[in-house]
């Protein structure tokens, strides 16, 4: 008996072995979104992440194992499983809605391919939550993550010192470096790193890389045992990404991690204004009241004339992006040929974007229960899409015969209220908001490796408020890995707080 017991210990490390080198390729693979040999077996879908290889046999070795060993899952994961299993009745019931093919693409086809990028959410998220169970592989685990980043921010500065000559084509050389890890060839005129175009490296940066460099560097903490007095490999890490992230252009993704970056200064800066307020206030005519109103106006005023200046810098740099400053408000809204909400967006070339916006929004208004089930909502873009879209190519594009494109909501928040309707809406965000009051707890009580995760994760939250009207798909790593870390730092957190006691 206890010979079976030592080869079951033995064959358990082995196994345990095998999934922590399966869980550093994910973690090196991040950066690659669409990856062509992935891309054969999802239909040469642009989201098609080099990652979901190692997480397919993460699933056998690891995740699979875990569950049937009734090892614990934090309580956390609860209301998105529960948001999982909304979505999958909202999907078993859609074949009996009033839904038609499109183009020849069927409903099933529709679900099926949905149900798997949901799926490969689920699972980065449950690895995250469970795999590193320990600081120490946290630590580990972030190591590895930066490892990536390094490598992806290497290419992504080789393609920065080609932007002087956008007005070229891009080398056919670096073209073809570039295709052996994604689907398309690199942007002229923005950087778009490993992934299948700008935007998405500039999710990533915000999401998962920035947030948690960036708290390492207000914690005062480094995974590394490098150190150059107050300069660690995070912080070079963090002014580069940060730099990266600027030449992406990508208008969302800069506001979205400068809000965040703002809101946690501001709140961070509530203890030193009330002390400022109070010395100030001493000796002279102002109360502690006015000197924190005239603080708080003066900070204010800063951070908005910081998010001016990093985008005025993108316009001059930036065609996309100067073209903002060109239009005329006023003639927006004295034309008579359209409406004024339409020729805002067209100007803003939000215009398509918003027309998915609005057929999502309409699913939803038909559907407002359940649903209509994961994929279904480019289904019905035919007969919700705005007049409007017969002006603009794009949508042309996906009306006509000749292509065969389906639309997409673009929106994670209104992709939710059209495929899973009010019930998985407010699922999904009763989880978020649960997360948030974990990341706050987190961040003000540790100082360590699990007060950085906490830290990171707050900033992760308030940019994925914003970046949920860029994005829609499940199966981008980033997110899923990022709040599975917060998952597995709420679960170290209670041996780590009984250990301090009896130290």
């Amino acid at each position: 008996m206890a010979i079976v017991k030592g080869i079951f210990r033995k064959v358990e490390s082995v196994f345990e072995q095998i999934s922590w080198g399966l869980w550093v390729l994910v973690l090196l693979s991040i950066p690659i979104t669409s990856f062509p040999l992935v891309g054969k077996f999802t239909g040469d879908s642009s989201v098609s992440p080099l990652a979901g290889i190692p997480l397919f046999l993460l699933l056998g070795v690891w995740l699979l194992p875990y569950i049937l060993k009734n090892r614990p899952i934090s309580k956390i994961a609860v209301p998105f499983l529960a948001f999982v299993g909304v979505a999958l009745i909202s999907s078993f019931r859609a074949p009996f809605l009033e839904i038609y093919p499109f183009k020849g693409i069927t409903l099933f086809s529709r679900e099926i391919r949905s149900m798997i990028t949901l799926g490969m959410g689920v699972a980065f998220y449950l690895v995250a939550a469970t795999l590193p169970h320990s600081k120490q592989r946290l630590r580990k685990s972030f190591q590895w993550l930066y490892i990536g980043a390094f490598i992806m921010l290497l290419w992504s500065t080789v393609q920065i010192f080609r932007l002087p000559y956008s007005y070229n084509p891009q080398p056919e050389e670096l073209n073809a470096i570039h295709r052996l890890f994604s689907l398309r060839d690199l942007f002229r005129d923005r950087v778009t790193g490993m992934a299948y175009e700008p935007s998405w490296l500039a999710d990533q940066l915000s999401i998962l890389y920035l947030p948690m460099l960036l708290a390492s560097i207000i914690k005062k903490t480094t995974v590394f045992n490098i150190r150059w007095k107050a300069i660690t490999i995070e912080l070079v890490l963090f002014l580069w990404g940060g730099t990266v992230l600027f030449f992406t252009f990508s208008r969302i993704g800069l506001l979205a991690f400068i809000t965040a970056v703002g809101v946690l200064l501001i709140a961070s800066s509530r203890g030193f204004i009330s002390t400022f307020a109070e010395k100030r206030s001493q000796g002279s005519r102002l109360s502690v009241r006015q000197v924190k109103g005239l603080t708080w106006a003066g900070l204010s005023l800063l951070l908005l004339m910081s998010v001016l200046l990093i985008f005025f810098l993108a316009t001059q740099s930036n065609a996309r992006l100067s073209d903002l400053l060109r239009f005329d408000l006023k003639s927006i809204f004295e034309s008579n040929r359209l409406p004024a909400l339409y020729n805002l967006a067209n100007n803003l070339e939000y215009a398509e974007r918003l027309l998915y916006w609005i057929s999502a929004f309409l699913i939803f208004s038909r559907f407002p229960i359940l649903g209509v089930g994961l994929g279904n909502s480019g289904l019905l873009f035919r007969e919700t899409v705005p007049a409007f879209g017969n002006y603009l190519p794009e949508i042309l594009h996906i009306l006509g015969p000749v292509q065969v494109t389906i639309a997409n909501p673009k929106s994670l928040w209104l992709r939710l209220l059209a495929e899973t309707g009010i019930l998985g809406f407010m699922v999904f965000i009763t989880w978020l908001l649960i997360l948030a009051l974990v990341v706050h707890s987190l961040s003000r009580s540790r100082k360590d490796l699990l007060g950085v995760i906490g830290l990171a994760g707050a900033m992760t939250l308030i940019v994925q408020f914003f970046e949920g009207f860029s994005l829609d798909t499940f199966a981008l790593p980033q997110l899923w890995i990022m709040l599975g870390f917060v998952t597995s730092a709420w679960m170290i957190l209670p041996a780590e707080i009984e250990l301090e006691q009896r130290e």
